[in-house]
């Protein structure tokens, strides 16, 4: 195998696993909440420093599930996008959307 031939491969394995992660987030756009395991409560260590209350997870709110990184994203460069096309709808200058 060539060098090119090990790049092209290379290339479209990264294309492959890229889209399965979009289809991933697009289809299930929530995980399993990393901090409290999904359980929505503390765990470990941080459920020992807090005397044992019973303390929701602040990173999911309690629900124990939480936002996909990737759907996380594409939420962000649509809202952009949106903004964008508002601005330019308005007919507002370049000059006029920085003050």
């Amino acid at each position: 195998m060539t060098h090119t031939n090990v790049l092209l491969l290379a290339v479209a394995l990264v294309a492959v696993l890229a889209a399965g992660y979009a289809v991933a987030c697009w289809a299930n756009p929530f995980t399993r909440c990393w901090r409290c395991r999904g359980d929505g409560q503390l765990q470990g260590a941080a459920r020992v420093l807090q005397l044992s209350l019973e303390r929701r997870c602040h990173r999911c709110r309690g629900t124990g599930r939480a936002r996909r990184l990737g759907r996380t994203a594409w939420e962000n460069w649509r809202a952009i996008g949106r903004a964008a096309d508002a601005a330019a709808a308005t007919g507002a200058s370049d000059a006029e959307r920085r003050v």
